[in-house]
């Protein structure tokens, strides 16, 4: 009897293995020692020790499927980025973000139509990578379905190249993005 309670509660945990457990299936043996797990009250010290629960015994091909499924779906797939290869990506990421720090005075003290180009270019970069990362986490196919998400990308790119036209705008038919920022702080100084 305890055996087979063992085995539900394990079955029921399987839903927190990660894809590496559970991609090991092929394994043996697998010892409990979840806290889940009641141990009967006994005198002798052996007796009371967790046994190895076989997946002969516990697992069954149709629960097996289900737990492929669940653990393939706890692990976070960047499946809707179109990039390749994410350690360069990553580095790219903070290469633009550590490029802020020597462009932004430049900018301010310049006021160059070249660098607030490059100003307006990085900051979209990284804020498209930054809402694109966040979509990516929160509106997984998974949880809101498989339209959503390729929405939610259109509705960012869209964003994205409309944010950056704004701004070319801004650079080549009006003040510039230094500019501007210098009058917005010069507001209300006038007084």
């Amino acid at each position: 009897m305890l055996e087979k309670i063992a085995s539900l509660r394990t079955l029921r945990s399987l839903n927190v293995l990660s894809k590496s457990f559970v991609s090991q299936v092929n394994t043996t043996t697998v010892r409990t020692y979840s806290s889940r797990l009641v141990a009967p009250t006994c005198t002798r010290q052996i007796s009371c020790l967790p046994k190895p629960i076989t997946f002969k015994n516990v697992i069954t091909p149709s629960s097996l499927q289900v737990a492929k499924i669940v653990g393939n779906n706890l692990i976070q797939k960047r499946s809707m980025s179109s990039h390749g290869d994410h350690v360069n990506i990553w580095k790219l990421e903070r290469v633009v973000s550590a490029a802020f720090v020597p462009l932004l005075p430049l900018c301010l003290i310049l006021e160059n139509p070249i660098l607030d180009g490059a100003l307006a270019i990085l900051s979209v970069i990284h804020v498209h990578w930054g809402l694109e990362a966040i979509i990516v986490d929160y509106a997984r196919p998974i949880v809101v379905g498989p339209i959503v998400p390729k929405v939610c990308m259109a509705a960012l790119y869209a964003l994205s190249a409309v944010t950056l036209a704004g701004l070319l705008v801004l650079i080549y038919n009006g003040p510039g993005i230094s500019k501007a920022i210098k009058q917005g702080w010069a507001i209300g100084k006038d007084k």
